[in-house]
């Protein structure tokens, strides 16, 4: 419990799978954080917060992480683990078939979830009152191909810069000491003084 997943880094662009993947999920437990991620061309989901044996993933956190280009949802929440769940601050772009689903139950990664519904960003927000700081734009990543590890930072004008919340981190992927700026940024990497 109080597991904390923070400031990865997760590229699953060359992925062919077909089946239902993701780039972080949790399964159950109890206050699992999943902080400052930067999830790119997850297959399908770019976060998880499901049950396998009925009692869910409780109390979690998802805050200040950017899901770009997700080939399923953004956000995938389970009717089991909506107790407690604290997710804002985030940014969901690009996502192929959905920003959120929300409700219902992940059988499997050949089915994917069921029973749940698919939301737009702003039909959750409105129905459930979460992410009301997050939004759908381009994060403005750096992504020049071949993309590289030293990729995935954020370029000027970009609507991650200062729009994050403080969870208590005190730097970045790369060590760097964070906020840089007037607030804390979303994703892996914060905006540093110097530009990238």
């Amino acid at each position: 419990d109080e597991t904390q997943v923070y400031y990865n880094i997760i590229d699953m662009s060359a992925s062919t799978s077909p089946y239902w993947h993701c780039g972080v999920q949790v399964d159950e437990g109890t206050g699992v954080k999943f902080w400052n991620n930067t999830i790119y061309s997850p297959r399908k989901m770019g976060i998880v917060v499901r049950a396998t044996a009925g009692t869910g993933a409780i109390n979690a956190e998802v805050k200040n992480n950017i899901v770009h280009s997700a080939t399923g949802y953004g956000l995938m929440v389970d009717t089991n683990s909506q107790t407690g769940l604290v997710s804002n601050n985030n940014i969901f772009y690009n996502s192929t078939t959905a920003d959120v689903y929300w409700g219902g139950v992940f059988t499997s990664a050949v089915t994917g979830p069921t029973g749940g519904t698919e939301y737009t960003l702003a039909a959750y927000q409105a129905l459930t009152g979460q992410d009301s700081n997050s939004v759908t734009s381009d994060p403005k990543l750096t992504l020049a191909p071949p993309v590289a590890i030293t990729d995935y930072k954020l370029l000027d004008g970009s609507p991650a810069i200062n729009a994050g919340t403080d969870v208590g981190l005190t730097s970045d992927y790369e060590g760097k000491i964070v906020p840089q700026g007037l607030n804390f940024d979303i994703g892996a990497y914060e905006y540093g003084l110097f530009g990238r």
